[in-house]
């Protein structure tokens, strides 16, 4: 997984907002569901992604930026 695609995720206003107060607040248990949770996302939206490009055959791009 690209390291964009993580930060993307947890650029979104509302998840980032809630693993940072969690961690602010010392709720490890809440900060690692809510890392799961993202990581989950990334893992579903790349899959996703794939299938689309399988179906469209656009080729994967092995650009590492």
């Amino acid at each position: 997984m690209r390291e964009t695609a993580i930060l993307g995720i947890l650029g979104i206003a509302t998840l980032g907002f809630y693993v940072d107060s969690a961690l602010a607040d010392i709720r490890l248990d809440r900060a690692m569901l809510l890392i799961l949770i993202t990581a989950l996302l990334n893992i579903a939206i790349d899959n996703l992604s794939r299938q689309i490009r399988a179906r469209l055959q656009i080729s994967q791009s092995t650009d590492s930026t």
